[in-house]
């Protein structure tokens, strides 16, 4: 071990035992003819102590320090990530490193690790944490023990090697009680701040020593805070044994001799670089990657600053890879404090909530300093990506309206919330900037330019002004008159109509529902609806009132030559007549596609004779229900066909209402 290379003499491993106050003096008489002995005999007890002053610095004459065992209490993912943990510490293992990042955890959670320190040294640690409303209860345990050493000396007489006492142990442990909070139960403007706490209950035991077995109890404080501005930024800080020694934190031994335990402070921070809620989201990649950085210092003491460094990559749900650098404070040549850079890597293994961790840890120059370490925990999870829904696209939820909209009004009110706030600095609803609540929640009013189908766009952008998602939502804007009102029922199936062109209002900006319908009119409405070219068939004059210069020469025109219409006996139309309901029902069923195959032995109505010309054309409607807004009444064939009931039969027809879901639906 490094220290042991550089400290060879026994007067520099006295310094060291001093410096921990393991009182072996007396059991081991200081005189020149006695050094060289001990020098090559240093007991193992003595070579953990060295071991765990890598990360201590060298007390006063004045006062006394003892070893912290926990400083080294880790899991084998923390050290894999070389110490690096206090911000990102979100499992069970935050109760070693930094509690607060207890408060995140989901679920129960068991941790623990055991590894052999310079291959002398059992190290064990466990923990157990219990989650409460936004709440956090843990327990852990440190234990480091080293036995079987013998104490001896070189006899003057013989120069031989031979003991002078029982094999002698050293055992030294650390209690946790440790509480997190999350602070925004109790105060909403710190929502993603945290805040935890340890409870340390220190025992060590010297057993075997000539001079008696001495044993020593004492307490101190961690204080831990986490901060999450950002999904994907975690900040942390953590101050170690932070009970003022006037306050009890020190370590009371039973030969009357109090210990200093040595404070030390840690701010960190952890980036998630890929994965869900990361700073580059790629859904279609589910691998997870992790930065974690801390800086150690220690307020009350002559050490050096000390950095911890460490990747995670998760390429798939059970495996995680790791590498660290690992900073400690040790002896130089000179005997001062420098700084020696340890090289960890790590891999863990997670089936069924149960994670197996593995870190390789240096320690110093030796390669028989370094060090494998082995965890168990259970209660892991990996961060999941939310689920896919097409008006939420994981970062924003849209109440109103409804993805594909329909409205009356040229402007659309947009309510919603943002999912994560957090990582989303702004909104944009085509390309005019909202305002968002406190609450994350926002209510915005947009212009619809157009009658018919708008695009409207909600882009949110991220805390670098990158788009991350847009939302985009279809809405029909769909004309209105003033005489459809909101209660009629075919007010919808009117602006369908007039969307697609097939008929017009006034400029009145009426529609005049039941108003009548000339025969011009009917034929333009069906030419339209077919999309057929008319502009040939205006040249042929096939009525003698319908010229070509005639408005509606080609739709009528090109309407008697699909034989859908007929003239009079006399060569005429009569274009400007108004159409009555027996001829426009024969002419729409016509249209629809129904033909007479059979004679009518039934009248399709009461006041319909099966003689009437149109009866056949009217029963066949009729059942085909395109006259069921007709049903229980006459159907006066002479009466005048009103605009409305046009569009009434029209709707029914197959080819028709297909359009009109079209429009709507898409």
């Amino acid at each position: 071990m490094f220290i042991i290379k550089k400290f060879w003499g026994l007067e520099r491993s006295l310094f060291w035992i001093k410096k921990w106050n393991l009182r072996l003096k007396a059991a081991v008489p200081l005189n020149p003819r006695n050094r060289p002995a001990l020098a090559g005999q240093v007991p193992r007890i003595l070579i953990y102590l060295l071991f765990l002053s890598i990360t201590c610095s060298p007390a006063s004459a004045q006062i006394k320090a003892t070893i912290d065992p926990s400083e080294l209490a880790a899991g084998a993912r923390p050290l894999g990530l070389g110490r690096a943990y206090v911000g990102m510490a979100d499992d069970a293992y935050s109760l070693f490193q930094n509690p607060a990042g207890l408060a995140g955890t989901k679920s129960w959670q068991a941790a623990s690790l055991y590894s052999k320190l310079i291959e002398e040294v059992d190290y064990n640690l466990f923990g157990f944490t219990y989650p409460l409303s936004r709440e956090c209860l843990g327990l852990g345990y440190v234990k480091a023990a080293v036995g079987g050493s013998l104490l001896s000396r070189r006899d003057p007489v013989t120069d031989r090697i031979v003991p002078i006492g029982g094999a002698i142990g050293y055992v030294s442990s650390v209690t946790f009680f440790s509480y997190s909070l999350a602070l925004g139960k109790h105060f909403p403007f710190l929502n993603n701040y945290y805040l935890g706490g340890n409870l340390k209950l220190f025992n060590q035991a010297l057993t075997g020593v000539p001079s008696g077995d001495a044993s020593a109890s004492g307490m101190d404080l961690d204080l831990g805070l986490q901060a999450k501005p950002y999904s994907w930024l975690t900040l942390g800080a953590a101050g170690y044994n932070l009970l003022p020694y006037s306050m009890g934190g020190r370590l009371n031994w039973n030969t009357q001799i109090s210990e200093s335990i040595p404070a030390s402070a840690k701010l960190g921070l952890a980036i998630k670089i890929l994965g869900a809620g990361s700073l580059k989201e790629i859904r279609t990649l589910n691998q997870d990657l992790f930065f974690s950085y801390d800086y150690e210092f220690t307020p009350t003491r002559s050490r050096p600053a000390l950095q911890h460094l460490g990747v995670e990559w998760v390429p798939h749900d059970i495996l995680s890879l790791r590498l660290g650098l690992d900073q400690d404070a040790g002896a130089v040549g000179d005997g001062t404090i420098g700084v020696y850079s340890n090289f960890s890597a790590g891999i863990g293994i997670t089936l069924f909530k149960t994670r197996f961790d593995y870190a390789f840890h240096t320690f110093g120059e030796l390669p028989a300093n370094h060090t494998h370490f082995f965890s168990l925990s259970y209660g892991i999870e990996r961060e999941k990506w939310p689920p896919f829904v097409p008006s939420q696209l994981a970062y924003l939820k849209i109440d109103e309206p409804t993805e594909k909209s329909i409205t009356y009004n040229p402007y659309l009110i947009i309510k919603g919330k943002v999912l994560d706030k957090s990582k989303i600095k702004e909104v944009k609803i085509n390309s005019d900037t909202i305002n968002l609540y406190p609450d994350a929640s926002f209510f915005a009013i947009t212009q619809l330019p157009k009658l018919g189908k708008n695009l409207v766009e909600l882009v949110p952008y991220n805390l670098t002004g990158r788009i991350l998602k847009s939302t985009q939502l279809a809405v029909i804007r769909v004309p209105t008159f003033s005489d459809v009102p909101d209660t009629h029922p075919l007010r919808q199936t009117v602006g369908g109509f007039a969307l697609l062109g097939y008929v017009s209002g006034y400029p009145d900006q009426t529609f005049r529902p039941n108003g009548r319908i000339t025969r011009a009119e009917i034929c333009k409405i069906l030419m339209k609806i077919k999309e057929v070219e008319t502009a040939e068939s205006s040249k042929f004059k096939i009525f003698k009132d319908v010229p070509a210069t005639h408005w509606a020469a080609g739709f009528i025109n090109r309407s008697a030559q699909e034989e859908l219409v007929k003239g009079y006996p006399n060569k005429t139309f009569g274009p400007s007549r108004n159409i009555s309901r027996a001829e426009a029902v024969s002419i729409l069923a016509k249209f629809a596609g129904l033909k007479v195959t059979e004679r009518l032995f039934e009248r399709p109505f009461p006041d319909m004779n099966i003689k009437h010309w149109a009866a056949p054309y009217v029963d066949l409607a009729k059942k085909a229900g395109l006259l069921t807004y007709l049903t229980g009444q006459k159907f006066n064939p002479k009466k005048a066909i009103t605009r409305i009931e046009v569009i009434e039969i029209l709707s029914k027809i197959e080819a028709v209402s297909k359009k009109l879901k079209e429009l709507f639906d898409c």
